[in-house]
């Protein structure tokens, strides 16, 4: 790692680990930490010099999906561009996200550009709109050989990047392209993916098995990928087009945001507690590989119990505490950091807007508990929160004060032992030119 990406030869999925899986925890801990800033930007400037380049039909890719610090394997059968190379520079991306820096916006987007270029063929069958399994370097192809489009590549050792593995990758970075330019180009392939989804979903095996590659295999396939990128969307602009499509497709705490029944959310709590209702301890404190504590229960437990557990669902409870209705992981849109250590605490966040959130708290304890609060999506200006007794009871805490500025987007408060409460912050009239910037 001493030239800030592994030296070791691999393919990009597990050569991408060692740095996006340290990166990026720390730069959401930490936002400002110019160490992580400055690890981020090299990540980049690899991406530029040396592992991307500009094919023959005019646009950035990967060369390869073979790769490290020192060296790039260019052999035809590796040489594509897919999906998952979003791993790569994931912690650039959410630099790029965070600071507008101009570098990284024209490097993002001359490859943003070259995906939605590839969307739109149609080589081998591709259903026309539908992001590829790959884009081959240099000629551009989304087929190798006359290969199938959604198996990049001749070698069996690139199964991992077969259609639709890592869809919701390129898709969240086409949509934050789409958020930091305005230009609606980005979101053509995930439209178009989305009424792809909408017009095949009810025909699922009513025509018998669906023929690998066509437009009836992609609904099928990609419901999981695709509803987290929309529900992204609906939530950033207040679109309503997809609706149906995330209240058919998305788990159970979108489905709360849209519908307010907290019986999908319940619902989904409660098989991600009975997930853990046995060997508590493998999933806190037994010694393990970090991507293997969460599947302790397919991998062994299960085989020794009469009825299988459910997998805890780790994002499900990401979104509850911070208010995003997608991952952390590609275009976060935590709404809201909890300055507070994550123990005897209980959070659902009902509400996040550009002016506006509400969360509901809880604290198990028996003495007042101090609390933080770091809103990343509020815009800039001067804000009034109030922490109520319930949902709607009397106020504990009335008219906190919060000015919003580049700098400060904090609110500390007491939180009461065992009592239901409800933070709103809300925005005040803005009362200048300055604070109704966003």
């Amino acid at each position: 790692m001493a030239e800030g990406y592994t030296a070791i030869m691999n393919d990009v999925e597990h050569t991408g680990e060692d740095s996006a899986d340290t990166c990026m925890p720390m730069m959401h801990i930490d936002p400002e930490d110019k160490v992580w800033r400055k690890r981020a930007m090299r990540l980049a400037k690899f991406m530029e010099e040396d592992w991307s380049g500009i094919n023959e039909e005019g646009h950035r890719h990967f060369k390869s999906i073979f790769f490290s610090s020192n060296w790039l394997d260019d052999s035809p059968a590796r040489a594509f561009d897919t999906p998952y190379h979003v791993r790569a520079v994931q912690p650039a991306l959410l630099l790029w996200q965070r600071t507008g820096d101009r570098r990284l916006q024209r490097l993002f987007t001359e490859w943003m550009d070259g995906w939605v270029y590839g969307a739109i063929k149609t080589e081998g069958g591709k259903p026309k709109g539908v992001i590829p399994a790959g884009i081959h370097w240099p000629d551009g192809s989304v087929t190798y050989q006359e290969g199938d489009w959604w198996k990049p590549g001749a070698e069996g050792d690139l199964g991992t990047y077969e259609w639709p593995k890592a869809l919701h990758m390129i898709g969240t970075s086409l949509l934050l392209a789409h958020r930091m330019t305005g230009d609606d180009r980005y979101l053509e392939p995930l439209n178009r993916m989305a009424k792809i989804r909408q017009e095949h979903a009810t025909h699922h095996g009513s025509d018998g098995p669906s023929a690998p590659g066509s437009a009836q295999w992609c609904s099928e396939r990609m419901k999981k990928s695709l509803s987290g990128i929309l529900a992204k969307h609906r939530f950033l602009t207040g679109e309503e087009q997809w609706d149906p499509l995330l209240l058919m497709d998305a788990n159970g705490y979108v489905r709360f945001r849209l519908t307010g029944d907290r019986s999908c959310v319940r619902d989904s709590l409660s098989r991600s507690v009975e997930g853990v209702r046995l060997n508590w301890e493998s999933y806190t404190s037994e010694v393990r590989f970090t991507d293997r504590v969460m599947a302790f229960g397919s991998n062994y437990l299960n085989h020794f119990i009469s009825a299988p557990l459910p997998k805890p669902d780790t994002r499900l409870l990401y979104q509850t505490v911070t208010g995003d209705v997608g991952g952390f992981d590609y275009f976060p849109l935590n709404a809201v950091q909890w300055l507070t250590p994550p123990k005897d605490i209980a959070v659902l966040v009902t509400d996040t807007r550009s002016d506006h959130l509400t969360a509901e708290l809880y604290h198990f304890g028996e003495e007042n508990r101090a609390m933080g609060a770091k809103f990343h999506l509020l815009s800039r200006g001067t804000y009034k929160a109030t922490l109520l007794a319930g949902t709607d009871g009397d106020a504990l805490i009335a008219d906190m004060k919060l000015k919003i500025t580049p700098s400060n987007q904090s609110l500390f408060f007491r939180l009461p032992p065992r009592t239901p409460c409800l933070l709103r912050v809300e925005r005040r009239q803005a009362s200048s030119q300055a604070e109704r910037r966003p």
